[in-house]
């Protein structure tokens, strides 16, 4: 008698608990149909509604082709996309609706255009195994910076909250695959990306968000991989990214270009970087990828309490670059940044690479470690000064480089604190980067020992293995060719 208690209450709440899941909404049950010559927008977005109208539930993709212009999610709507369904995006810029959020920043200072849009909504989850495709390729690049204006982003979430995106394949964006801006508590695992048919296509984009993880993520992009931004004063904060494997052209991993804001308590590990198995086309960077990992702040805005750990590198032409720099731009209109930003607390370990380029690892002639002035090595970066303030920072951008290796192994770089001050700017002439001061360093403790281990390798003709003694504890450079 008791046990049939038990089970008739369990049951029970069972049945109660039932109706808080929600209920599922299939989008065939609204008009959408499985043609990509016909448009299913109006079902989708009737599915969404109706959805987050009757208090939240799955809106179901079932298997099939659906072609869809800009769709617009809710709060309380879960995304769910079977396996062999494909949402494609329509190849008409007329099918995309402009959006223009209250949040200020530099990507929203006019109306935008997105395959699905969600702003200001919280518990959203797009997941399953299914694909979005946006036809990016369909797309011309028409300006400098028409990204998201005449090339639509794929995804883009605004000051939302608690939003998970899971499992599914993203494809062939116009530009950015995904754009997180000023959002809280996110949640990216275990999914795929493509993007290699357009300009500006960057797999990750996360933009002055706060409590975000980051893993299991394959991205194939042309663009940069994993990027952390910073477009407003909102810091990115709080941000795991581990296991993940990266392939790009230009950075796999990097914190940048955009820093009004900055980053705070950044934990990276665990990333394969490899050039990507098709290289049929390049619209940007390297063909065997740019860097690895990209340090920047040039926009006055802070870098600290950054771990990043375990990269096993494959290529790149500077598998590390660091800037700390003074392009000054603002994140609205007339805006003056008057500040040189900030970079402390940063600890890089663990790095191992193959086959790297000719450039090896960049770092700015700014990043001089105080006391160092009348030493060599600060000789040697003084003389090469940077006279104009590029867009966007590249390796190939005046800088001091560490010596080329084609295989080498980091375990123990790390840096202190580097602070930094800016001259007064011409009026006339060419407009000269700030000069910096800074109180520690990133790279190594002291590189004369690089400088001389370069001239013995290429001494010993390539043939011995060379151990150069740095800070803490070794820098293992194997099979040196210097060019």
């Amino acid at each position: 008698m008791r046990k049939i208690h038990f089970l008739v209450t369990g049951l029970a709440l069972l049945l109660t608990a039932l109706p808080l899941w929600g209920n599922d909404y299939n989008i065939r049950d609204f008009g959408a149909v499985s043609d990509t010559c016909v448009l299913s927008t109006t079902a989708l977005q009737a599915a969404i509604d109706r959805c987050a109208k009757e208090g939240g539930g799955r809106v179901v993709v079932p298997t099939g082709s659906y072609k869809i212009g800009s769709v617009v999610l809710r709060s309380d709507v879960h995304l769910y996309l079977e396996n062999g369904a494909t949402l494609y995006g329509s190849t008409s810029l007329a099918d995309y609706k402009p959006m223009r959020s209250s949040y200020v920043s530099l990507r929203t200072q006019t109306q935008t255009v997105q395959l699905i849009y969600a702003d200001s909504v919280e518990r959203v989850t797009i997941d399953g195994e299914g694909t979005i495709d946006g036809r990016g390729r369909a797309f011309v690049k028409q300006s400098w910076n028409d990204e998201g204006i005449t090339r639509p982003h794929l995804l883009r979430f605004i000051q939302c909250r608690d939003i998970t995106v899971r499992g599914i394949t993203l494809r062939n964006s116009g530009c950015w695959m995904q754009h997180y801006l000023a959002c809280d508590n996110v949640r990216i695992e275990g999914i795929v990306v493509q993007n290699r048919n357009n300009y500006n296509n960057d797999a990750l984009d996360i933009d002055g968000c706060h409590n975000v993880l980051v893993r299991g993520l394959m991205a194939d992009s042309d663009d940069d991989g994993i990027t952390l931004k910073s477009t407003s004063p909102r810091l990115c904060e709080n941000i795991r990214i581990a296991d993940c494997v990266v392939s790009s052209h230009c950075n796999a991993v990097k914190l940048g270009t955009e820093t009004n804001g900055g980053f705070r308590n950044i934990s990276i590990s665990g990333i394969v970087v490899k050039p990507s198995d098709d290289q049929r086309e390049k619209f940007f960077g390297q063909w065997i990828g740019s860097s690895a990992l990209s340090l920047e702040i040039v926009d006055g805005g802070v870098m600290e309490n950054v771990s990043v750990s375990d990269f096993t590198v494959e290529g790149t032409e500077a598998p590390i670059f660091v800037r700390l720099g003074n392009r000054a731009r603002g994140y609205r209109e007339g805006q003056r940044v008057e500040q040189v930003g900030r970079i402390s607390g940063v600890s890089i370990s663990r790095f191992m690479v193959h086959n790297a380029g000719r450039m090896g690892c960049s770092v700015s002639p700014s990043i001089i470690r105080e006391g160092w002035r009348s030493r060599p090595w600060t000789r040697f970066a003084a003389r090469r000064p940077m006279r104009r303030r590029p867009s966007i920072p590249r390796p190939r951008c005046g800088a001091t480089c560490l010596p080329r290796v084609s295989s080498c192994a980091m375990p123990g770089m790390c840096a202190s604190t580097m602070s930094a001050y800016s001259p007064p700017t011409p009026t006339h002439g060419p407009r000269w980067c700030a000069r910096m001061r800074s109180e520690g360093v990133i790279g190594v403790e002291n590189p004369v020992h690089l400088v001389v281990a370069a001239f013995l390798a290429q001494f010993l003709q390539h043939h011995l293995s060379v151990a150069i003694l740095i800070s803490r504890p070794w820098l293992f450079i194997k099979n040196t060719a210097y060019g």
